[in-house]
């Protein structure tokens, strides 16, 4: 004979929920006892306190086995037949005798008696639709409607194009959109018609592998083999690229997607990350961390060095350029008379707006900052940044002119100051002290370019050491992109001025880091919660999941 055994606990909503367990047997055993088939840990009840036997058509025997007897119903015997629905009370519990189920002999539930009110009873869960008021064959009929409608119709109209505008012309019917999934994403749309690429089998989800035959070489988030989580090698694509959502793009935007591995990833990770945790934007983000190059004094190579940013923070550019002087509302003196400049003349957007270009000697200083050498020759400027080429160029200028008797520089010997013919001969000792004026002329242009009124505006220069030695410039150290590991877009921002997130204007050393810190976009940026005049802003807004320099997704 087989027992349901149906246990019932109230839920704090008032809800009822339970759990079934199936007895084999003749006889039904209930007592505190661990042998007894119905165990109730209660102290008012007996190790062994009655037995209960099925007669069949929903009719119970239910015998005491203590001398206290046992309460049916609110009456107190030592032994009766009960019918499906009676009650028997033993401590704090109440049993009920159920009719049997489908594929059960006998049911009886049990129900600890707190969770009830005096004398309620706790609503029983219907095992099935015969206990229902619904009919079997009625129920059947609808379904079977219900899907020749919803399902028989659309996939007819498939087939039959005058059935399809029929039912596209009659809103209140089902048409052939009910099964569309919705329009693919613009960077799928050339294969679009050809669904077995990604759905490779009917009802199955698509494989990663599917995926990966255009998206191969797509990098991880991470490197695999430093940290082998689940949740980065065992994810589906899937889980967060979802297709046909149309203009609503195929990266999921969820935080959680990020926040579920990036909180606790130190403890997750076993000590192999030293992230900090990173979560809602506005409530859990560190403060930002800004690439700043750094010069190697032994390899002399620019390094990049991320450091958290902070009040004060110094870029140690080798440049000198004071942002108050250039962007003085009274302009500057220029080669063509005052003028007033601007944030935009001198940094512009890349292509697309994200980035600003470098900053170009040619383009954008040497307008004011001249590079003539010679008041006899203004036209001629020496090369930006070529040490070499300006010594080589000063030295052919000068050796030049005193070979051709042109030199105007009343320093200089008489015979060099004399205007020759072309094509008239010079002796040796001419030649000698005129390429010894030449060389001396040269040294000291060169060293009032590099030392007064050129480089040194600028650059931090470092005069030669030995013959064998040249002068030094300090390269530039200027960071392309502050953010490694974020994304920020000049053009999105476009509506904002300038000085809202640089403090340029009142800069007077190149040393400022005018880069802001997190307080400056987190007043208008908040987490994934929307929040009043902020912008939702969850984490792929600034950043990409799949980093350039990690191995593949799959190996």
């Amino acid at each position: 004979m087989r027992w349901l055994i149906r246990r019932y606990q109230r839920k704090s909503r008032g809800a009822a929920r339970y759990s079934d367990d199936i007895h084999y047997g003749d006889t039904l055993t209930v007592g505190r006892g661990t042998d007894q088939s119905v165990q109730l840990q209660d102290l008012e009840v007996a190790l062994e306190h009655l037995r209960i036997t099925s007669l069949g058509a929903n009719r119970y025997r239910v015998e005491a086995l203590t001398l206290a007897g046992v309460k049916i119903d609110g009456a107190l015997v030592s032994s009766a037949e009960a019918k499906a629905g009676a009650i028997i009370e033993l401590g704090r519990y109440r049993l009920e005798l159920l009719e049997s189920p489908r594929d059960y002999d006998a049911a009886i539930a049990v129900i600890p008696a707190e969770d009830l009110a005096p004398g309620e009873r706790i609503r029983r869960i219907p095992l099935g639709l015969a206990e229902t008021r619904l009919s079997i064959r009625r129920s059947s009929w609808f379904l079977f409607l219900a899907v020749l409608l919803l399902g028989g119709l659309p996939a007819a109209a498939h087939y039959f194009a005058p059935l399809d505008r029929f039912l596209r012309d009659r809103s209140w019917l089902p048409d052939r959109s009910l099964w569309e999934t919705g329009p693919l994403a613009a960077p799928h749309h050339f294969f679009g018609e050809q669904c077995e690429l990604c759905h490779e089998q009917p009802f199955r989800m698509v494989r990663d592998q599917a995926c990966l035959r255009c998206h191969a070489s797509t990098p991880s988030h991470a490197d695999p083999g430093r940290f082998p989580l689940p949740a980065l090698t065992d994810t589906r694509c899937a889980h967060c690229h979802r297709d046909h959502n149309g203009t609503r793009g195929i990266v999921l935007s969820r935080q959680s997607l990020c926040s579920d591995c990036h909180v606790g990833l130190a403890e997750r990770s076993g000590g192999a990350s030293a992230l900090a945790d990173y979560g809602d934007f506005a409530e859990l983000h560190p403060q930002f961390r800004i690439e700043l190059p750094r010069l190697d004094p032994v390899s002399g190579q620019l390094l990049g060095e991320r450091v958290e940013w902070r009040e004060g923070l110094i870029e140690q550019s080798g440049l000198r350029f004071p942002h108050d002087k250039h962007l003085a509302p009274g302009g500057l003196r220029a080669p063509g008379g005052m003028r007033v400049l601007s944030c935009a003349d001198c940094h512009r957007p890349e292509p697309g707006g994200a980035r600003m270009q470098a900053i170009d000697f040619e383009s954008h200083c040497q307008g004011c900052h001249q590079l003539a050498f010679d008041p006899s020759a203004p036209e001629l400027q020496v090369p930006h940044a070529k040490v070499p080429e300006i010594l080589f160029m000063l030295e052919a200028f000068y050796a030049r002119q005193a070979l051709a008797g042109d030199v105007r520089d009343q320093e200089a010997p008489a015979s060099l100051r004399i205007r020759r013919r072309p094509g008239q001969s010079i002796s040796r000792e001419e030649r000698e002290e005129a390429l010894s004026w030449a060389r001396e002329k040269a040294r000291r242009v060169g060293e009032s370019l590099f030392l007064g009124r050129a480089c040194a505006v600028c650059h931090d220069v470092s005069r030669p050491s030995s013959e064998d030695d040249g002068w030094r410039i300090a390269p530039v150290r200027v960071a392309g992109a502050w953010y490694r590991k974020a994304r920020f877009d000049h053009g999105r921002h476009a509506s904002f001025a300038c000085a809202d997130c640089h403090a340029a204007s009142t800069s007077a050393s190149a040393s400022d880091l005018l880069i802001p810190g997190i307080e400056n976009c987190r007043g208008c940026h908040a987490g994934e919660k929307p929040a009043r005049q902020r912008v939702r802003s969850p984490c792929v807004t600034c950043h990409e999941y799949h980093i350039e320099g990690n191995p593949p997704l799959r190996l």
